[in-house]
């Protein structure tokens, strides 16, 4: 049964992550008033249907078509323009979580020589989609995906088996350094997978997360590109926000080319670093671009992945929007 706080009790938790199971054969357990319920929308079995909710969670018919001005498929430069956004906030302080975040242990790599390149101009589109996202033990990266939504990895919301949903979540658009050109916005919902959450099944490593703002008519969104084959040897481009460069919270740019695919998985040489989690892997030479391939979220020393975009994720991704 799906189970959502609202009215005053919602409001008063604004700031702290609510969540909501989808899956009818998962119960809902108690949670403390910073993440009140938990989400995961995803069969709890078989284990091969791990992010597959469609047959427990009451849906009825197709997967919602995705597009619309609300994000979808297709990627959206945006106005460029505050004033089309609802519910953006600005701190000129630029105060995060509260303490200093601590270092984020997953695995990542530069591979060779370090190619990583500092965007300077992160008001331009897409990197003004891409987010620097703050929560209550460190940071991650995140991409817009819709005027409201941004994808992420599964680890940059909740911990895995046996932990729990992060908290004080804050998205700030094209951040560069201590200048947030478009705010920041907080977050009233996540949605992750029980292949991640219960699992910690590495191909079900990615998450969305609903903002309280519409930032994204102001920067755009991403697509995600039609699942199907993925060319090895593709030129790949992935940026966002990692822990080792000064100065914190600068957006970096690396470009590589697609190494390897699986079933759900996309490996690339592009450096990474920890904070860079959830950053988007686009191919700049696609028909649609920038239209996100895969979520990075690992690196292993010699080569770096992220969860491929197939028809599960896609469809996760268009109903947490829709939820």
């Amino acid at each position: 049964m799906n189970r959502r706080l609202r009215g005053p009790l919602a409001a008063a938790l604004l700031g702290s992550v609510l969540a909501v199971v989808v899956d009818a054969g998962l119960p809902t357990s108690p949670r403390s008033a910073a993440a009140a319920v938990t989400v995961a929308a995803d069969q709890a079995e078989p284990p091969a249907d791990r992010h597959d909710w469609r047959s427990r969670s009451g849906l009825g018919g197709s997967s919602p078509a995705a597009g619309g001005d609300d994000g979808g498929n297709r990627p959206h430069e945006g106005t460029g323009d505050l004033a089309d956004a609802r519910g953006v906030r600005f701190d000129p302080d630029l105060a995060g979580p509260g303490a200093e975040p601590e270092a984020d242990t997953t695995p990542y790599s530069v591979i060779g020589e370090d190619d990583r390149r500092r965007v300077t101009r992160t008001t331009a589109y897409p990197a003004r989609a891409v987010v620097y996202l703050t929560h209550s033990t460190s940071w991650c990266t995140g991409y817009l995906y819709a005027a409201d939504m941004v994808a992420t990895a599964g680890h940059c919301v909740h911990g895995g088996p046996g932990a729990d949903w992060k908290t004080n979540f804050r998205v700030y658009p094209g951040r560069n350094g201590t200048h947030a050109p478009y705010g920041y916005c907080e977050v009233l919902d996540a949605f992750a997978t029980v292949g991640w959450t219960r699992d910690g099944s590495i191909d079900h490593d990615y998450a969305a997360l609903q903002l309280d703002c519409t930032v994204g008519a102001t920067t755009g969104w991403f697509g995600h590109q039609a699942p199907g084959p993925v060319a090895v040897g593709a030129t790949t481009v992935t940026q966002g926000y990692p822990q080792d460069r000064e100065p914190s919270a600068s957006q970096w740019q690396s470009v590589d080319e697609v190494r390897r695919v699986t079933d759900h998985r996309v490996y690339h040489h592009n450096d990474t670093f920890g904070g860079q989690s959830g950053a988007p892997i686009y191919l700049p030479a696609s028909s649609c671009h920038p239209c996100v391939v895969a979520v990075h979220a690992y690196g292993w020393g010699v080569e770096n992945s992220g969860t491929r975009i197939t028809d599960e994720v896609l469809g996760n991704l268009t109903r947490w929007r829709r939820t």
